[in-house]
């Protein structure tokens, strides 16, 4: 068999896997829809603002594409194919499958000679790891890569052939990066030892090797913010140039390192690269490498003429910033030889612009409009044509009249004539896109505000799966009718090009007289114009864009005492770039803080993709002009995920020495302010996942202890008290010690910000240490409770704490005391800017139509959705014993009640549970019962919510005892108020 690697697929697997990490992609089939393979972008400042380096668009009907119908040049990479003779590599593929056998003859090789050897590292390669767990799995993988470097280093210092020397390093370069990769402390030492030893070799290939290994290390470090040599990178990307053939392969490597480069800030030497790249393969025989050539030296074109600067200038409303924009724009997209890359850069960015520089984005469109017009390119001509076109149709909207037709869920026609004399959002959507179910969240809000007053909704969902948006409305129903606007045959939809509608969420505004009043309202603005128009109304401002106040502002001469004012830096600032010499592009400065206030962002507690995955839920960024492979060349089993950067990280990073976020090191306090801020700006998922809490934690820490500007220590405590109390709100038990830990260190603190965290911390840990008062302490608690709520306003880190009130509330004996506490404390909870709070306010406040405890004696009926997705029977359950749990991941008690119900429901097969969930966030409710192995059922989503109103129940956990006939037998509020009954009637 051939063994031979050629040394270019060398420095290929090395790139993927000793630390491009940035670029990798998360590997797998797309969704239904996201921003990557619809025609629609997502009209959202964090999803469509990419880096403007990244100019190539997505591939894909309605996409803009080479002429073939492919991405334009440079844009994705393919996976690597395995050599000649060399069986591809596939990660395991779940950790919890059973131990698999090696294939036959893995047991060990054939013989000592160098041939056998070789064959039997083959083999190694193929096999699955065994084991039952994740850390089993791992260790087993790490085992078998390390077996295959032994054999690898015997069969290197053997008296063989030079193909076969030069497998034996491949397999090792593969091996130990793996490893590194995996946390093995040894293995980066042994790859940079090992480069030394390829250098000293008189075989060319080896030297070429080491070469390129040197070269792969110079590319992690320049990634991971270390010094280097950056003019040395330009001189080793053209002696690889010079030494290899000029193949695609070639081509792929060199472009990896120029958007290297200009990722990391280096825009001169990417510009060098580029053109570098462009000349060598502008002449190539095969015509799509010379295609390709000519979008690389659009893309140093775009990057040399300074047009992302100007942007972020447009962006953040400075002024005068229009013309020069607009002009540069208008250059770049008259030059000789613009194609796809330029016009998919301002394709990409237009609709930002739509949203935050109307006039100046009417102004590019019309450069795009005119520009190719007569293009010898005749898709490159159409594309363009049709960007201007669609446009037209949006902008001028206003005025006039706006029709919906079509066929909703229901398989009836909407009755467009029904909403006359009305005013009417009409909003097109998707369950797969995260901006689009943010904003969603936000239409809600206003719909209840308003509905009464005369305000309708109608959607427009875009789903090319219906039983996606099925499964999307069983769980989170809407109150408006949703059109079916898309054909899932062709995937388009009549109503969206009828309008131009590219990228949603798109919203149009339809006065009474039904014609347009506006398009693209978006968050506040929404509510704005909705006040206007039904004045004595309030608007709604979302929880999510409310600039969070200090909850007692201290005073400018408080904070000329303190210090505070020093180095002003914004409570939640914007996502910033990463200072110069730690990689920042200068394309990731495009949500500056006058921007950031009309950017969209996932609702707190609102619409989330219940019971899809999570890679689903956020869009998809591949194909958008960043050059990355599709796959990493090594991943854990399938227990690994994708952040939102790309870095691929394990599910059980936490319980191994493997820490996945943490800080760079050697970061300036400042530096590590920028780094906690980019942080805290991460999707939910990314924020719940093991690690991230403690990376944060970590930097805080770094900055506390360093010698930082008072501001910048301030900063660093509350992300620090943010971030711990996030995870324990979520049930992380260390998170909550450390956060009580920190709070008690913080005592002594005098600077009001952080004094004011202190009290906060220290009053929730009383409220949830309520039960282990005597009775009559518990008044004087809850008094001071009320002092507080009444002094701050209450946002979402408040929910913990308000649950663990109305728990030691419904300790008191006296019913009337009792309510008299619920009344004040629901008209706190209900101001609340938060959802989820506001929404347990009113619930509490207002008196059950029938108390809780007048159900002893009544049956009991349960319906509606189960956490899987399922519809629940409650037939099933009748003959056993129940115990019914009403509870939320956001309430402390509830969540310290988990393992009491655990080993309660573990003494008897005749005893079930089954939870009541009153989540709004299904992700946070999934995470919850995956993290402590819950078995029972939990009905959740709106009709939960309703069997909570309909038997009274406010105060959670709220636990029902339901006997054999399906009537209730006890209610409690812990686990020790209702064991007794439910052995009484075990044992009865």
């Amino acid at each position: 068999m051939t063994l031979q690697l050629t040394v270019s697929r060398s420095l290929h697997v090395t790139l993927w896997t000793v630390g491009v990490l940035t670029i990798v992609g998360c590997g797998g089939d797309p969704g239904p829809i996201t921003s990557a393979n619809t025609k629609y972008e997502v009209a959202d400042g964090e999803d469509a603002a990419t880096a403007p380096g990244d100019s190539n668009p997505a591939p894909g009907t309605g996409s803009i594409g080479n002429e073939s119908g492919g991405s334009a040049p440079g844009a994705t990479f393919e996976p690597i194919p395995p050599a000649a003779g060399e069986s591809p590599r596939q990660p395991p593929s779940s950790p919890q499958r059973p131990p698999t056998t090696p294939p036959a003859g893995a047991q060990g090789p054939a013989s000592d000679a160098p041939e056998d050897l070789m064959a039997y590292v083959t083999q190694l390669g193929t096999r699955e790891p065994s084991g039952t767990t994740q850390d089993e799995v791992v260790a087993d993988f790490l085992r078998t890569q390390g077996e295959i470097v032994e054999i690898s280093e015997r069969v290197f210092a053997m008296d063989t052939t030079p193909e076969l020397k030069l497998a034996a390093a491949n397999a090792k370069v593969r091996s130990l990066s793996q490893m590194s990769q995996l946390g093995n402390p040894t293995a980066v030492q042994q790859l940079s030892d090992f480069v030394e030893t390829l250098n000293a070799t008189e075989d060319k290939a080896l030297r070429n090797l080491g070469f390129q290994l040197g070269f792969s290390n110079k590319m992690e470090a320049l990634r991971t913010g270390k010094q280097v040599d950056v003019a040395s990178i330009i001189d080793d990307l053209q002696q690889l140039i010079d030494g290899e053939e000029k193949d695609e392969e070639l081509l792929r490597i060199g472009s990896t390192v120029a958007a290297i480069l200009e990722q990391t800030g280096n825009s001169e030497q990417a510009v060098q690269a580029f053109r570098m790249l462009a000349a060598t393969f502008r002449t190539a025989e095969d015509t799509r490498l010379a295609a390709e050539a000519d979008g690389l030296s659009e893309r140093a074109q775009l990057l040399e003429s300074d047009i992302t600067t100007l942007l972020s200038a447009v962006l953040e409303e400075k002024e005068g910033a229009g013309p020069p924009f607009v002009a540069a724009a208008e250059s770049l997209l008259q030059a000789e030889g613009a194609s796809f890359v330029t016009l998919g850069f301002f394709q990409q960015f237009a609709p930002t612009l739509e949203i935050a520089a109307p006039d100046v984005a009417s102004k590019v469109y019309a450069a795009i409009g005119t520009a190719f017009k007569g293009n010898s390119n005749e898709n490159l001509a159409k594309a363009a044509d049709q960007i201007a076109a669609s446009y037209t149709k949006r902008s001028t909207l206003a005025g006039k009249p706006f029709v919906v037709e079509g066929t909703t869920l229901d398989g009836k026609p909407l009755d467009w004539s029904s909403y006359r004399d009305k005013v009417v959002l009409v909003v097109f959507w998707t369950t797969q896109i995260e901006a689009s179910l943010a904003e969603m969240a936000n239409i809600r809000e206003n719909y209840d505000r308003f509905h009464e007053l005369g305000f309708e909704v109608v959607g427009i969902n875009l789903d090319a799966d219906q039983q996606s948006l099925r499964r999307f409305l069983s769980i989170q129903s809407l109150p408006w009718p949703t059109v079916l606007g898309s054909d899932p045959a062709t995937r388009q939809s009549p109503l969206a090009e009828k309008y131009g509608v590219v990228s949603i969420p798109f919203l149009v505004l339809v006065g009474k007289d039904g014609n347009v009043l506006a398009a693209n309202l978006r968050g506040n603005e929404l509510g704005e114009r909705l006040a206007d128009l039904f004045p004595g109304v309030q608007p709604v401002v979302p929880a999510e864009q409310v600039t969070p106040q200090p909850d007692d502002p201290a005073s400018a001469d408080d904070r000329a005492k303190t210090g505070e004012d020093e180095a002003p830096v914004p409570l939640t600032p914007p996502k910033s770039a990463p200072p110069a010499d730690q990689g920042a592009g200068k394309l990731d400065a495009l949500r500056p803080a006058a921007f950031a206030a009309r950017t969209l962002r996932a609702p707190q507690a609102g619409f989330v993709a219940a019971g899809w995955p999570a890679e689903t839920t956020t869009p998809a960024r591949g194909g958008q002009g960043t050059l990355r492979p599709a796959t990493p060349a090594v991943r854990l089993p399938e227990a690994g995920d994708c952040s939102d950067d790309g870095q691929t990280v394990d599910a059980e990073d936490a319980a191994s020495d493997v820490k996945p976020y943490s800080p760079p090191g050697g970061l300036s306090p400042r530096q590590l302010v920028d780094f906690i801020f980019s942080m805290q700006e991460k999707p939910r998922t990314i924020q719940r996942r093991p690690g991230f809490a403690s990376a944060i934690a970590e930097a805080a820490d770094q900055v506390l202890a360093a010698d930082a500007p008072n501001a910048l220590q301030i900063v660093a405590a509350e992300a620090k008290f943010d971030v711990l109390h996030q995870a324990a709100s979520l049930g992380d038990e260390d998170a909550d010690q450390q956060l009580l830990e920190f709070a008690r260190s913080m005592q002594e603190d005098t600077r009001p910000r952080i004094a004011r965290q202190v009290e906060f911390f220290l009053l929730e840990q009383r409220a949830l240490d309520a039960d282990a008062l005597q009775i009559a302490d518990v008044p004087p608690l809850l008094d001071d409770l009320q002092a507080y709520y009444a002094e701050h306003p209450l946002q979402e880190k408040h929910l913990r704490i308000a649950s663990a009130t109305i728990h030691a509330a419904n300790r008191l004996e006296n019913a009337e005391q009792r309510e008299a506490y619920f009344k004040k404390f629901g008209s706190q909870f209900a101001a609340s800017k938060n959802k989820e709070l506001a929404r347990y306010g009113r619930k509490i406040g207002q008196p059950p139509a029938q108390p809780a405890t007048d159900l002893v004696g009544q049956p009991l009926e349960l319906a509606g959705v189960t956490a899987l997705g399922t519809s629940f029977e409650w037939a099933a359950y009748r003959g056993k014993v129940v115990v019914v749990d009403f509870w939320a991941t956001w309430c402390g008690p509830c969540r310290r009640e988990t393992p009491h119900l655990q080993t309660l429901a573990k003494t008897s097969d005749q005893l079930e549970v089954v939870a009541v969930n009153l989540d709004r966030d299904l992700e946070a409710v999934e995470k919850y019962l995956d993290q402590h192995q819950i078995e029972w059922t939990n009905l959740v989503g709106q009709e939960a919510a309703q069997i909570a109103r309909k038997y009274g129940i406010r105060a959670i956990p709220t636990m029902l005892v339901v006997d054999v006939d399906g009537k209730v037998a006890a209610i409690g509020n812990r686990v020790a108020d209702i064991q007794s009954k439910v052995r009484q009637l075990l044992d009865g």
